[in-house]
Formats: structure tokens, sequence, C-alpha cells
């Protein structure tokens, strides 16, 4: 069993994502296969998907496992019971994460709950549900307001670009690592009391699901 805390925790930004490579195939299996001709990637990189076909891993980040020319499997991810995938505008993005972060203080997430789809008829008392769309999942950071810091310069780039959007690596204490992706906002406005270090919020509005490794 593995239980991180909040203590010795290191958070890494990303500073490049590639032009890309065209996904042509992605297996039904565990894990899933990615076929994309003379990939050039290996084992151990870290990729964002962009799969409109599959809405588990479109907008996903993932680790790179036994590669070869022309595919690669995708680590740690059963693809099995995902939809079919459909070829057209899939592509693989490698990542960098080059800027570390040594400034957050508190985290707080919101959103991912389903609403309720539901319905009655004449012939009973009962309504009956079903759960629909998840709600957007948000990432809340309180940091300390440093100018100076490699990945809040990063994400104030980021706040200001069309698209806003930067992958997050967090590492826990126990050595877990967590992925994820999605849209950026990071205005630097001020924040604190009187006698307390400045702080700066930062959040960021996820497009895809979280990615966890054991190592």
């Amino acid at each position: 069993m593995s239980t991180p805390v909040w203590i010795d925790v290191g958070v890494k930004v990303q500073t490049n994502k590639d032009a890309g490579k065209a996904i042509t195939a992605i297996t039904n299996a565990n894990p899933g296969k990615v076929t994309s001709a003379g990939h050039g990637f290996v084992d151990g990189d870290l990729l964002l998907l962009v799969v409109p076909s599959m809405s588990d891993l479109n907008y996903r980040v993932v680790r790179v496992d036994n590669s070869a020319t022309d595919d690669f499997e995708l680590e740690g991810i059963d693809t099995t019971d995902m939809p079919t995938f459909v070829a057209g505008g899939a592509f693989a993005h490698k990542l960098t994460f080059g800027a570390t972060c040594n400034t957050i203080q508190e985290v707080n997430p919101s959103g991912g709950e389903a609403s309720q789809a539901t319905w009655n008829t004449i012939h009973t008392r009962r309504t009956f549900g079903v759960p629909g769309f998840e709600s957007l999942v948000r990432i809340e950071f309180t940091s300390l307001r440093d100018i100076t810091d490699p990945a809040l310069i990063e994400l104030r780039k980021a706040h200001r670009e069309r698209p806003a959007e930067r992958a997050v690596e967090i590492t826990f204490d126990d050595g877990t690592k967590t992925y994820f992706y999605g849209t950026v906002h990071c205005p630097m406005t001020l924040g604190g009391a009187a006698g307390t270090p400045v702080t700066t919020p930062v959040s960021i509005d996820l497009k895809g699901l979280f990615t966890d490794y054991a190592s």
C-alpha cells in the first residue's frame, strides 16, 4: 500500500511539446499498443496523446514502453474497454518537463462529479437515473509569489498563450508520480495578509485524465 504525503514533493512543469507524430492505430489491449511509423520515441519518454476517437486517451500524458521502430506500448494503460480507435487527427507529442517548482503551499482539487441524467414514466412512481457528464476538474494551487521561480515563469507564459496549456508532473515522497494536462490560469496576482508571505493563485483545468505511475 502506497500512501504519499505532501512532504518532499517534486513538481515540474512542461517547457516543450514537439510537433508530434501521427498515430495510425491503437489496439484495445492491456497495455494498449500504438502504431506510429518511424516515431523515434524510446522507453521512458513522456508523451501527450491527442486521440479524438478515444476520450480516455485524449489529452492524456503517457509513458512509452517496449518501443519498436513503428510502434510502442502505453505503459500501465489498459485500453481493452475503450472505444475503438478511428484514424484521423491523432498525434503523439513528446514532452519535456524542464521547469521545477519550489513555491507551492497548498493544493486543492474540485470537480469530476457526474451529473444525473434522470427520467420517469407514467407506469411507476419511481425516478430512474444514470451518471451523465462529468464536471470540469480543476486543480488549484496556492503559491509563494516568487518571480524568479522557473515553473511560475513558465505557467505565467502559458497563461498569456492561446491555447494556454501545459502538462504537470508531481513526484511524491514515496516515488509515485502523477501526470496531467490542462488549461493554465496564472495571472500572478497578489494575495496574503499582514506579516505573511505574498502568495499568488494558480489553477489548471484538466483536459484529460490523470495518469499515475508507481515510480
